[in-house]
């Protein structure tokens, strides 16, 4: 699996994220992208974590491969293009600290692959 970070410059430097217990996985945290960006970065992306670039439906087009989108807050992803491609969307708790996001975030990812629901949107 591949596992994008979007807009990571969103988050304080003090927040990491933990590993996944995936035994094999890729990982990028990429800056704040234009679309054509993201297009070009994230198409062999299985999972991303955005936590304020929205997903809007031409830009999933170019992500053929995304199965997981985990949203920080409501909105970031037109739920109906999602849904119609089987993309699984995932919200966090609101309210949760930066730490506590990517800690929720990586939990959502080990509970998707191992085939459980959490969070779940759609």
């Amino acid at each position: 699996m591949n596992i994008t970070v979007l807009d990571n410059s969103r988050l304080p430097e003090s927040a990491q994220f933990p590993m996944p217990k995936a035994a094999k996985y890729g990982w990028q945290e990429l800056p704040q992208l234009t679309p054509a960006q993201l297009g070009e970065n994230c198409w062999r992306t299985h999972i991303i974590i955005t936590l304020g670039t929205a997903l809007p439906t031409e830009l999933l087009d170019k992500l053929p491969m995304l199965k997981l989108v985990i949203e920080a807050k409501d909105g970031l992803i037109d739920l109906e293009a999602a849904l119609a491609r089987g993309i699984a969307v995932s919200r966090s708790p609101d309210g949760l600290s930066s730490s506590h996001f990517c800690q929720e975030a990586v939990d959502i990812i080990d509970d998707f692959m191992d085939g459980k629901r959490r969070h779940r949107v759609i």
